[in-house]
């Protein structure tokens, strides 16, 4: 006994129309899934840049107060230079009383003051 199932060709248009809604439904779900990771991982890395920007910011704010600094202390060794140079001077000038040492000690106390 053999039995044969016969299946109309609209029953088979309508299973096949339904694999392929399946299908596409799979495909869709698929990429709403995968779309919403990536939407994830690019928050994150925009929070990631944001942060770096803003360390680079700080950074570079700790640059320009290293540069003041580097330059008061630049200015620093001029001045003690300076003052040496009149305190050489003037006590060479309290020694010796020379003319020489007297206008060497006005010209080094003027370049003192002019910085």
């Amino acid at each position: 006994m053999s039995s044969k199932i016969t299946i109309s060709i609209a029953l088979k248009i309508k299973i096949a129309s339904m694999s392929f809604a399946a299908l596409v439904a799979c495909a869709l779900l698929y990429l709403t899934i995968s779309i919403e990771n990536n939407s994830e991982i690019s928050i994150q890395q925009k929070q990631l840049v944001d942060n770096q920007i803003t360390i680079i910011d700080n950074q570079s704010a700790s640059l320009e107060q290293q540069k003041k600094s580097l330059h008061q202390l630049a200015l620093a060794n001029r001045i003690n230079v300076k003052f040496s140079e009149l305190r050489f001077w003037l006590y060479d000038l309290s020694v010796s009383w020379l003319n020489e040492s007297e206008s060497n000690a006005d010209q080094a106390k003027k370049q003192l003051e002019s910085l």
